[in-house]
Formats: structure tokens, sequence, C-alpha cells
């Protein structure tokens, strides 16, 4: 089996990007094909008062952030590396770990409550719109409600599957990077596969309860084999979590959609 591999040595905050930016684009653009009309002219009036022209640029900005000078970046969110994740102890996935207010499942509901109450200034709420669309994709990548004491991951290390012709030398990642970057490979594929799938029959997509998703994450990440075995992943694992990856995308685009279609129609 040919596969992918992407070998990835960037190490942001304490728990790094989640999902690369073509899969934050990707699940915007899936959410947009199920906004109301007026959620979308809503999005359209406050996008101007925003930090990009597009929605699904919006999407990522708040990653895009990290790398701007310091006199850039909007005081409300100078300090936002911690609110894209939340920790959970071993064997309990009810009760995070969220310092202060300062994670992705708190700052989720706190963003979306500027956003929903249209007496907040338009300049207010077109931040909250970029902090939601972003921090809600990132509540469905399972190592970003994962442990503190391997930082989601990122200090597991991981040896992929060799890639044809390749010896194992260069093979190195985590397995926080594998989860953030294995979504995806094509993405026309994964965006036409995401449109025809029967979207009324999944009933997960109702779901949009913050806390319930944290815990969808956590109890991925605490099920049993989601770390491999002697720190190795064979093919198998990949397509494991790629097909995973895939459709907590998609659940996190559908999802968003139905947010935001409550916040602002």
């Amino acid at each position: 089996m040919r596969v992918i591999i992407f070998i990835l040595c960037f190490m942001f905050s304490a728990y790094g990007y989640a999902f690369s930016a073509q899969e934050h684009r990707a699940a915007v653009r899936l959410a947009e094909q199920h906004l109301s009309p007026r959620t979308r002219a809503e999005i359209k009036r406050l996008l101007p008062l925003s930090a990009r022209a597009n929605f699904a640029e919006l999407s990522v900005w708040l990653d895009q952030i990290r790398d701007e000078p310091s006199e850039l970046v909007p005081p409300a969110v100078a300090r936002s590396g911690p609110w894209h994740y939340a920790n959970f102890a071993p064997g309990e996935c009810a009760k995070p770990i969220c310092k202060n207010g300062q994670c992705v499942i708190e700052q989720s509901k706190h963003w979306l409550k500027v956003l929903s109450n249209k007496k907040n200034d338009r300049k207010q709420r077109a931040l909250a719109l970029a902090v939601v669309t972003h921090l809600y994709v990132d509540l469905h990548q399972p190592l970003h409600l994962g442990f503190a004491s391997d930082r989601g991951g990122n200090d597991f290390q991981v040896q992929l599957p060799n890639a044809p012709n390749q010896d194992n030398r260069d093979n190195g990642s985590n397995l926080h990077a594998v989860w953030d970057s294995f979504a995806i490979v094509d993405t026309a594929a994964a965006e036409k596969a995401w449109l025809a799938a029967p979207t009324k029959a999944d009933a997960r997509v109702r779901i949009t309860d913050i806390d319930a998703i944290a815990s969808e994450g956590c109890t991925l990440v605490q099920a049993k084999n989601f770390y491999p075995r002697k720190h190795r992943l064979t093919p198998a694992d990949v397509d494991t979590i790629r097909t995973i990856s895939s459709d907590r995308l998609r659940l996190a685009a559908l999802r968003l959609a139905r947010v935001l279609n409550r916040a602002l129609d």
C-alpha cells in the first residue's frame, strides 16, 4: 500500500496547530454549503471588519497570528495559544482541566456568546466569528482533548510506515502531527465525498454542544490502542487515522453550520 508521508517538524506553543490550514479551509467550505441565506448575509456583513477577505481564509487566521508581530495581533487574542486545546485526566472525559477558562472548550463557549449577541459591537462580533470558526473545528481533532503529560501526543514519537523505496531514517514524527495532517490527502476528493454523504441520516450532526463534542474527542484518545504499540504506525493505522480524521472534519463542518445558523440567522 502506498502511503504518502508527511514529516512535520513544527512545534508551536503547547499543542501546535490543529488540523492543517487546508483541512480548516475544506471544513469551512463544506459548512458554507449548509448556511442559511440570512447567515450568509450576516457573515458577508461582518467579513469587511475581520482580518481576512473570505470565510475560508478567516478560518485559519487564529493559527496564523502566532507567526505575526505582536503589535499586529488584537489584544483580545494575544495570548490565545491555550485556547486550541483542553486536557483531561486518564479515565475522565467529563471534567476537562481548564485553568482560568483558558482552553478550547470555555473559549469556544465565550466567543460563541459574543458572536450570538447582536447588541455587541460589529467589530467584536467579527473577531468572534474568526475565533469560533477556527476553534469549533479544533474541537474535533481528538488530540486537542488529550493528556497534559504528553502535550496532546506532541511528545509521543512515532515511526511512520515506509514510503516506497525509502528506509526508516526520515519517517519519524509525533502522534499529534500525524492526526493534524493525515485527514486529507486529496482535498477535492474529500470534499466531493463529504457532499455526497447523507447528512440527514447522521444523527451525530445534531450534536452541537461544546462539552459533548469535547467528550467525544477525549473518548477517542482514551480508547484502547489509540496510542500505537511500540510507537510504530502500520499502513492500516494510518488508514484508520485518515478515516477518523476525515469523519471528524466533516462533522465539524456540518455542526459549525448549525451553530452559525443559530447564532446569526
